[in-house]
């Protein structure tokens, strides 16, 4: 259950989405301490990079280095990455935005429905631990007119900067795997179908539900243990108490989902119950409103204002 982005990561996917430009990209992957002989990106891994080049930047060619090279799991296509990202503007020399200033990774998808083209190219095959930088034109990235909400012509030069923080599990289990324990009376009751869970039924669940958080263990596995930071796949059904049809369900969809862990992207009681979490694992979350949606509600997701959730959440996969 995500949140709502905060402005600087929503001028981030802004940037990363808005179009899918066609330029062709250079997917050499040299370990050097330059974007291009024009562009010099120093800095530790983990820590804002420092971007130097002369403005205007007149960039004929996508270029793409690895200035740092990883040791983790390299990014297939169509996986999920948690990364840090920098941008720079190559017509002022200016930044345009770091997610380095807000504190908080993003996550991004390795494929052309989420990223053009020429990010694709530079992300794929990379590995966790890695920074790599892109020096392209707006227009490659972009398209031909450019980004004119980033003040970008497509003649401009742009710098992007990413290190890949973690990199989703490449063989998440199918369902959970571990020691099993009897659901609690008071509980609502999962109810299933081929194997698969469809709705929650509250018809013999406590009445009123716990005004703290409940986190009650079904099946313990014996997987590597979910941390802060790390990209968790799971499947999960969310319903609002007492209700009778889930606002979201990935057991049905057959899609699992994939979140970064403990970064401030999702509602605090999945940040706060699932840290430590083994994979194989499977959970019922019991939020009230403190700790999901609050006085705010989540209108465009069905939920409205103080709400108690509940999630069943398989934890099928965790970054390494």
């Amino acid at each position: 259950m995500r949140r709502k982005l905060p402005a600087a990561l929503a001028l981030t996917a802004l940037l990363l989405t808005s179009a899918c430009g066609g330029g062709s990209a250079d997917s050499s992957s040299k370990s050097k301490s330059s974007a291009s002989s024009s562009v010099k990106v120093t800095g530790a891994f983990g820590s804002a990079p420092t971007v130097k080049f002369s403005s205007p930047l007149k960039v004929k060619k996508t270029n793409i280095e690895v200035v740092t090279k990883g040791d983790g799991q390299a990014l297939k296509a169509g996986q999920t990455a948690l990364v840090h990202l920098t941008l720079e503007n190559g017509a002022t020399g200016k930044a345009i935005g770091s997610t380095y200033d807000q504190g908080t990774p993003t996550t991004v998808q390795d494929d052309t429905t989420s990223l053009p083209q020429p990010l694709v190219t530079a992300l794929t095959g990379k590995t966790q631990g890695s920074r790599v930088a892109v020096t392209a034109s707006a227009g490659d990235i972009y398209g031909s007119t450019g980004n004119a909400q980033l003040k970008l012509k497509a003649t401009d030069g742009v710098v992007i900067v990413f290190d890949i923080l973690a990199v989703q599990a490449q063989n998440p289990l199918s369902g959970p795997q571990g020691t099993k324990t009897p659901l609690p009376a008071g509980a609502p009751k999962i109810v299933e179908k081929a194997g698969k869970i469809t709705t929650l039924d509250f018809s013999k669940a406590d009445k009123k539900p716990a005004k703290k958080l409940k986190v009650i263990k079904l099946v313990t596995g014996t997987g590597p243990k979910a941390t802060a930071g790390s990209l968790l796949t799971i499947n999960y059904v969310g319903q609002i108490y007492g209700k009778k049809t889930p606002f979201n369900n990935t057991f049905t969809t057959g899609k699992p989902a994939t979140f970064g862990l403990g970064i401030g992207g999702l509602i605090k009681a999945w940040d706060q119950a699932l840290v430590g979490v083994p994979v194989g694992s499977r959970v019922m979350l019991i939020a009230p409103p403190s700790v999901a949606y609050g006085a705010a509600g989540k209108p465009d997701g069905g939920i409205p204002k103080n709400a108690t959730l509940v999630f069943v959440i398989d934890v099928l996969g965790v970054s390494k």
